[in-house]
């Protein structure tokens, strides 16, 4: 089981963050990824894969003025 954004989901384990952020459709130039505490870099978002248990946070960047 896995938890994104407060959810828990038994689907994802095995997949990299790039493919979970592409398939929900998210545009990774414009989000930050947290996983388990820590800060996801932009270059590792194909490599890194989700492992069960973790617990991610996804946080879309909005400008305003």
């Amino acid at each position: 089981m896995v938890v994104i954004n407060g959810l828990k989901r038994s689907d994802v384990a095995g997949i990299s963050v790039s493919q979970y952020l592409s398939d929900e459709g998210y545009d990774r130039n414009i989000v930050a990824v947290e996983c388990d505490g820590g800060i996801i870099s932009k270059q590792e978002y194909d490599h890194k894969k989700i492992l069960d248990g973790e617990i991610i946070e996804i946080v879309s960047f909005a400008g305003g003025g």
